[in-house]
């Protein structure tokens, strides 16, 4: 494979490594692969995971994109006054210009981790080009499903009751800190997304367009089952445009080499079952 470090954006503020399948690789009609930072993180990915995956794809004939979004790792942070929203969506849509003018090919496979993967989820929303997603534990709605299951396996622990008896439970904690401080507020980014009913309907769009999606969940963190995807989007979650994959016995940045190994499998699976020139899977 061949690996260039890219300046490009209007500013030349962007900062990405490309990685192009070696010479003799058969790279028709695949579309190419950008990867999008996981919070803050800069091109690498958690514990390297990028760096692994894109050269995993350029095997198999797929040219990726691993960057930095402005004010991340190596790119400048935008001086243009769009807000963090705009500014993500704009500088996606440079790196698809700059790789569709680098390689001729149009469409694109957007992915990510967490943060990366909601990005990459706007994106598609907002631009045609792109044709497949991988979202690596992006939406997590706790959902009436995910509470039974969590509250019924804690019933049956010993530990539980005696932290409940000693005040250590997680609801004995909570109330306290209400208690000392009304005003706190404890919500994460996925607090203040929009509701699912909302995303589901953008999911909707998507897949009328025929774009394919790889949803992956690691088995920590709000989401336990593989179930919960169908109860936060029952609407489209049996589209055969969309595979789930609930990886159980992972963490969310994939730590051990041996469930990177998993998350690698499981998207060249994906990648190599898609038909991209017809956009529908082969299976």
């Amino acid at each position: 494979m061949n690996e260039q470090a890219m300046l490009f954006g209007g500013a030349k503020s962007l900062v990405g490594v490309v990685t192009e399948p070696s010479a003799g690789t058969d790279s028709s009609n695949k579309p190419n692969v950008i990867l999008l930072n996981a919070g803050l993180l800069h091109r690498i990915g958690p514990n390297r995971a990028y760096v692994k995956l894109i050269r995993r794809l350029a095997r198999l004939g797929f040219t990726g994109l691993r960057f930095d979004l402005s004010g991340i790792g190596d790119s400048r942070a935008a001086t243009d006054g769009l807000s963090e929203p705009e500014s993500r969506l704009r500088d996606i849509r440079d790196a698809m210009d700059m790789m569709a003018a680098k390689t001729g090919e149009d469409r694109f496979i957007l992915g990510g981790l967490c943060d990366g993967a909601v990005s990459s989820f706007a994106a598609a929303v907002q631009d045609p080009r792109v044709v497949g997603l991988v979202l690596i534990d992006a939406f997590r709605y706790r959902t009436k499903g995910y509470y039974l299951r969590r509250y019924r396996d804690r019933f049956f622990r010993a530990q539980s009751w005696l932290n409940l008896l000693t005040g250590e439970h997680p609801l004995t904690r909570w109330i306290r800190r209400k208690q000392s401080d009304s005003s706190a507020s404890n919500d994460r980014p996925m607090d203040m997304m929009p509701p699912p009913a909302e995303i589901e309907t953008y999911y909707e769009k998507l897949l009328a367009r025929g774009v394919q999606s790889l949803e992956m969940y690691p088995g920590d963190g709000s989401f336990n089952d593989a179930r919960q995807f169908a109860e936060m989007f029952p609407a489209i979650a049996q589209s055969e445009q969309i595979q789930l994959e609930y990886l159980a016995d992972t963490n969310h940045t994939f730590v051990l080499l041996k469930h990177q190994r998993v998350l690698f499998e499981c998207v060249e699976r994906w990648i190599t079952n898609c038909d991209w020139v017809g956009g529908a899977p082969n299976s």
